[in-house]
């Protein structure tokens, strides 16, 4: 009985450890996230096997099919097409867009983990928490010194923090904005009210600042119509904001 326990926490681990990681991947380039999102699928597929792909596919997820095929078909057509006309003198336009299908196996794979309630979203939440809040520190870190705690030093206009020559900084802040935003209201929630406003408005002050300060301005564009969202549909909190 043990025995069984300690694997069914060792699997639990192992796919949340994977899962949280791949924010923070996000900090280390393209070719780490990549590795998490095989490291997900295949560590999934080899615990969990063709349980995965039997989950009831709804409208959304045929759209996403079809979606991919069509990817496919088309890749497939033009890569003949250069082939015939001597452009290219293999088919590795149809192999990325094979290879492209991690995406679609990594979507069935999440909704399989979140449905059969595997993935610990509280530890997902403080993953990205953590991480966003670090990189916001590192940006005004950099601001203030000249260069980050990583030693990449700043440019004139735009500072991107850990991510190096990478100017990204912004929307990496912004995609998991809401997350960080999110999880004291919904996993430490204080006794008093007030603490929890106070917070939020920290927090959002932070991100904002930081933002603005990394130079991206899209980013800073939806993020501030995020907050806008939050100002409009939580009565709640609307008076603490103005």
């Amino acid at each position: 009985m043990t025995l069984f326990i300690n694997k069914i926490i060792n699997k639990y681990f192992i796919v949340n450890f994977l899962f949280s990681s791949l924010i923070v991947s996000f900090i280390a380039g393209n070719l780490i996230i990549n590795l998490n999102l095989l490291l997900i699928i295949c560590t999934a597929i080899l615990i969990y096997k063709k349980k995965i792909f039997e989950i009831d596919l709804d409208y959304f997820d045929k759209i996403l099919i079809f979606f991919f095929i069509y990817i496919l078909i088309c890749s497939l057509i033009n890569n003949i097409n250069y082939y015939k006309n001597g452009i290219t003198d293999s088919f590795s336009i149809f192999l990325k867009s094979v290879f492209f299908l991690r995406f679609l196996i990594f979507y069935f794979v999440t909704k399989f983990l979140i449905q059969k309630k595997i993935i610990n979203f509280k530890v997902f939440f403080i993953t990205a928490f953590v991480s966003v809040v670090f990189v916001c520190l590192d940006i005004i870190y950099q601001y203030a010194f000249g260069f980050d705690i990583f030693g990449f030093e700043a440019t004139e206009r735009r500072l991107s923090g850990p991510f190096g020559e990478e100017l990204i900084a912004g929307s990496y802040i912004q995609r998991f904005s809401l997350i960080t935003l999110f999880l004291i209201p919904i996993f430490f929630k204080f006794k008093k009210k007030y603490t929890n406003y106070i917070v939020t408005i920290f927090l959002i002050l932070l991100l904002l600042i930081t933002l603005i300060l990394s130079g991206n301005r899209i980013p800073l564009a939806f993020f501030i119509l995020t907050v806008a969202g939050i100002i409009i549909f939580e009565k709640s909190i609307r008076i603490f904001f103005i």
